[in-house]
């Protein structure tokens, strides 16, 4: 098996050797190969839903696999330098911060796929004033799409009951590793709040915007919830032939 993977990749680089050797023989400049090469297919991948819906937990089981980037979403860790955390200009500046992460693992790292953890939805769903915003999330995903990424937005969803149970552990959590800034950020965004989760699911239930994919995953662990993506992912994504090897064959 490792030798076939082996021949594989080294099949791969040979073929796109071959292409920068000729191009060159037909007066192409490095520079326009490089610019090609960079219109190959990429993806995002959004991993959204409701705080406490196991996003993170899913988003866990891509870490170690090469093939995939990862950006985690790092919203109640993020200082945002006198601009109210619970802003519609806080969650725009968040947004675009993490998908310029993913555009650096998809051109300067390589990778095909990039997993990021929540996406324009969550401005839309949590922000009083989101949906003020939505013309112009869909203008910056567009300009994403002429270079050649495609977007695939998972919501991932459960039962009210199942996704408090994992919040009253998450704060359990938090405060007996005495996180005082993660617990009082969290509080100040009312994750324990009934009302507010009722809310935010409400409006992830009916969320059609950006492509969304409803992934009901009541009483699944992230594991399986993270094969039923890859199995849904195997029906959208061009895989080359060493990726396809390594997660299907």
């Amino acid at each position: 098996m490792e030798l076939i993977n082996k021949y594989v990749h080294n099949q791969h680089d040979f073929c796109r050797m071959l292409t920068k050797f000729s191009l060159f023989l037909t007066g192409h400049t490095y520079f326009q190969y490089f610019y090609m090469e960079n219109l190959e297919q990429k993806y995002i991948i959004f991993i959204d839903g409701p705080h406490g819906v196991g996003k993170t937990s899913v988003l866990e089981e891509f870490v170690g696999d090469p093939n995939f980037g990862i950006v985690e979403e790092n919203f109640v860790d993020r200082k945002f330098y006198g601009i109210d955390q619970d802003s519609l200009s806080a969650s725009i500046q968040w947004f675009i911060e993490n998908l310029s992460k993913a555009r650096k693992l998809l051109y300067e790292k390589d990778k095909k796929i990039v997993v990021m953890d929540r996406g324009p939805a969550t401005i839309l769903v949590y922000r009083k004033e989101g949906y003020t915003a939505l013309g112009m999330l869909e203008v910056i995903l567009k300009e994403h799409e002429k270079i050649g990424i495609t977007f695939i937005n998972y919501i991932l969803l459960k039962k009210e009951k199942e996704i408090m149970l994992r919040l009253r552990k998450r704060m359990h959590d938090l405060q007996h590793t005495e996180n005082y800034y993660q617990e009082n950020t969290r509080l100040m965004l009312k994750e324990q709040s009934d009302k507010h989760l009722t809310n935010i699911c409400k409006q992830y239930n009916k969320m059609t915007y950006f492509n969304s994919i409803p992934l009901i995953e009541n009483g699944y662990e992230s594991s399986e919830t993270y094969k039923h993506i890859m199995l849904d992912l195997n029906t959208k994504i061009e895989w080359d032939v060493y990726f396809f090897h390594n997660h299907f064959a």
